[in-house]
């Protein structure tokens, strides 16, 4: 089984955080180039979800043994499309899971299907 370390639990979070809002709605405008270098601006996102949240999504992406529940879809879809889309392109360098991102894509569109679902 592999261990994980408290980054690689971050980074799998922040990956399932944007995977699901990549089709979300916008609901900020663009960041600058420097905005999405920054440190700042991640945080930003991932704390627009939360830990417990990110955690739940992380788990129902990469592991499939939870299933992301109403309350986390509706922060996911409010994070908006651009914070997701940034994340999951920083994560997936970074992350143990990047030799699996077709999978992680497919998993993650999943979830976001089943969220836009949710808020109808």
């Amino acid at each position: 089984m592999v261990k994980l370390t408290n980054f690689s639990i971050v980074a799998i979070l922040l990956v399932a955080i944007i995977a699901i809002a990549m089709k979300a709605r916008v609901t900020s405008g663009d960041p600058s180039a420097k905005e999405i270098l920054s440190d700042a601006y991640y945080e930003t996102c991932k704390n627009k979800v939360g830990r417990d949240c990110g955690v739940m999504i992380v788990s129902d992406m990469f592991f499939q043994n939870a299933t992301t529940d109403a309350p986390c879809c509706r922060k996911v879809l409010t994070m908006g499309k651009n914070c997701h889309a940034n994340m999951l392109g920083k994560i997936l360098q970074q992350s143990p899971f990047k030799e699996n991102k077709a999978l992680a894509l497919d998993r993650s569109r999943a979830i976001l299907a089943r969220c836009s679902s949710m808020k109808n």
